[in-house]
């Protein structure tokens, strides 16, 4: 299928998510499911976001 993982901050959530989606052959955007963000991907989240402020 070629879907991807996105880790990010929702404001509507107030939390962060990871987001399962893909594209399909006419370019657009699909979501195939999400879930709020635990264990390896809230740390991969919260590392990125300190080297963001890092820099």
């Amino acid at each position: 299928m070629g879907a991807s993982r996105f880790i990010g901050f929702s404001l509507t959530a107030d939390r962060v998510l990871v987001v399962i989606a893909y594209r399909d052959v006419m370019g657009t955007l699909h979501l195939v499911n999400a879930w709020p963000a635990t264990g390896h991907d809230l740390m991969l989240y919260e590392q990125e976001v300190d080297d963001d402020e890092r820099r």
